[in-house]
């Protein structure tokens, strides 16, 4: 009773309604789809609104984050989580832990394998004391995005569960599969899917995106975030051949610096490849010189003449998966170096600690690498190799 009623008072103040939707309440519209390997992250501005649609993995939300920091997004009008994988949803706890405004939060109402309290959109939305408008076939949200699925819930994978969705402009349309296969297809290919762009479903793997639905959204462009590093089996060959039979143009996340972006406007529908806009060049010099993974440090040096800042740049540990942010004002001097600590650590005495316990793996092959603020990769070394 407590989530009906709650879902019915966001209903009200976030513009989630039945019913068909016309466009009409956007002109123009961007598409930015962010290159975060194999998972998703997509930022939609409709006129002067943000959306974001899936947060990636929790190691690549920096570039989700720095994607929005390029854009100056400081408010989302909507957060859509399509599905719980985590290569959708990874980012959704420090996207709520971070200082963008949150309008509403939205997730498919129908998911197999979580509770819905440990559902990730509900436990970002937690965090800020709010709650998450879930989403089924036949809602609309703010006029511009039609929810075409989940039509109902299937018991297979959490991937035919996902939210689909077609943004409707004036300037154009864009059809958002998620990670939808086969099984969901079936169940909407009755519906209007036409759309003059593409997200392909599920990374591009050979489980989806049928030539039954490349015919219906009969779309001229079509997108692919996958990371064939990562799986190597996509974009699957056949997949592809189908969609080029049909005469579409195809981007790749993985063939760009920052991601792709579309854009809709007065001058027609339009893709490229981005770079960001705002990166200064790697510094040089900057090395990981030392880890210890029984005492959890790691020492950062500077090896060049000039100082650097290392503000919002960050640490990656590959085997536990765990970021740890620098702090505004951490300098690195010229011939300097800088020891990391964690709350494990005792021997060493740290200049910045990560707030976490056995951060580096004292057993198995650990690769700590540094990034700058756009997931770009400085340096790395590797424990117990």
């Amino acid at each position: 009773m407590k989530r009906i009623l709650a879902a019915l008072m966001l209903l009200v103040l976030c513009g989630c309604t039945k019913g068909a939707v016309s466009g009409e309440n956007a002109e123009n519209a961007e598409i930015f789809m962010v290159n975060v390997g194999k998972a998703d992250a997509i930022i939609v501005r409709a006129d002067e609104d943000y959306y974001l649609i899936d947060a990636a993995t929790e190691e690549m939300w920096p570039r989700v984050m720095a994607a929005m920091k390029d854009m100056n997004i400081t408010r989302l009008k909507g957060v859509f989580a399509t599905h719980t994988d985590k290569d959708h949803v990874g980012g959704l706890e420090m996207l709520a832990k971070s200082d963008i405004q949150i309008d509403a939060w939205y997730a498919s109402k129908y998911f197999i394998d979580v509770k819905e309290e440990k559902h990730p959109a509900v436990k970002a939305a937690k965090i800020r004391n709010e709650e998450v408008v879930f989403l089924g076939a036949g809602d609309n949200v703010d006029g511009i995005f039609e929810v075409i699925a989940p039509v109902r819930k299937m018991e297979d994978k959490d991937d035919n569960n996902s939210l689909v969705m077609i943004l409707r402009t004036k300037s154009g349309s864009a059809f958002f599969a998620g990670d939808m296969e086969y099984a969901e297809e079936k169940t909407i290919l009755d519906k209007n899917l036409k759309s003059d762009v593409l997200k392909v479903g599920n990374h591009a793997d050979d489980d989806t995106t049928s030539q039954q639905l490349i015919d219906k959204v009969d779309a001229k462009i079509a997108l692919i975030s996958t990371s064939s590093y990562e799986k190597i089996e996509t974009p699957d060959p056949a997949l592809v051949q189908r969609l080029e039979n049909k005469g579409m143009q195809i981007f790749y996340t993985e063939h760009s610096n920052a991601g792709i972006r579309v854009t809709m406007d007065k001058n027609g529908i339009r893709a490229e490849y981005a770079d960001w806009k705002n990166a200064k060049p790697l510094p040089e010099g900057i090395f990981i010189s030392a880890i210890d993974p029984i005492d959890d440090t790691i020492v950062i040096e500077n090896r060049s003449d000039a100082d650097v800042d290392l503000s919002g740049f960050y640490l990656y540990s590959s085997k536990g998966k765990e970021i740890l942010f620098l702090e505004n004002g951490c300098m690195l001097k010229a011939g300097g170096r800088i020891t990391v600590g964690t709350n494990s650590t005792q021997n060493t005495k740290a200049d910045v600690v990560w707030d976490d316990k056995n951060v580096i793996n004292d057993t198995k092959a650990d690769t700590i690498t540094l990034c700058d603020p756009y997931g770009r990769a400085v340096c790395a070394l590797t424990a117990n190799e």
